[in-house]
């Protein structure tokens, strides 16, 4: 609110070209802000990240890959590298936003769960050839009858595919 408040009075009063100069602390303190959030955004995503990265590698199908594997696999889903956390000048915050904006984080870190997924889907398949993928149906449960017979149907499809699969990926 501050910020806002210097900026209208420079440019209410005519102030642009005064000396000393006005407009570089406020450039200095919104740039300060943005990267603040930024970095905050790929914090979140480093961690997010780094939670992720754990469980895959943790995951029995992926420790049967070879390191070549695991790389080609990493690389198809831009597993590869974390986000890096530095700090940045005006323009070069300028240049960061330009690639990515704030909200392209907010997308990055909604997208990583499913990059991930697909990830450990794919290191499956390659690990156990004769898996196969399921994805649950979707259907509105409104009694506890509902619920036996979505159990049971999706009890008799699971077992039938499992007659044919060594292993089967829920979706």
């Amino acid at each position: 609110e501050q910020l806002r408040t210097d900026v209208a009075a420079i440019r209410d009063n005519r102030l642009l070209l005064q000396e000393p100069d006005l407009i570089q602390p406020s450039l200095n303190a919104l740039a300060e802000r943005l990267l603040d959030v930024l970095n905050g955004k790929k914090l979140r995503y480093n961690e997010l990240y780094d939670q992720a990265m754990a469980a895959l590698q943790a995951n029995e199908f992926v420790k049967k890959l070879s390191p070549e594997q695991k790389h080609g696999i990493w690389a198809k889903h831009q597993l590869l590298s974390k986000q890096e956390i530095k700090a940045l000048d005006a323009q070069g915050l300028l240049f960061q936003l330009q690639k990515a904006s704030l909200y392209n984080w907010d997308t990055k870190i909604a997208a990583l769960p499913g990059q991930f997924q697909t990830a450990l889907e794919e290191a499956i398949l390659l690990a156990a050839p004769q898996a196969k993928t399921f994805t649950l149906p979707r259907t509105t449960i409104s009694s506890p009858a509902d619920i036996e017979a979505y159990v049971a149907d999706l009890k008799a499809q699971l077992e039938t595919l499992l007659e044919t699969a060594s292993s089967i990926i829920l979706k």
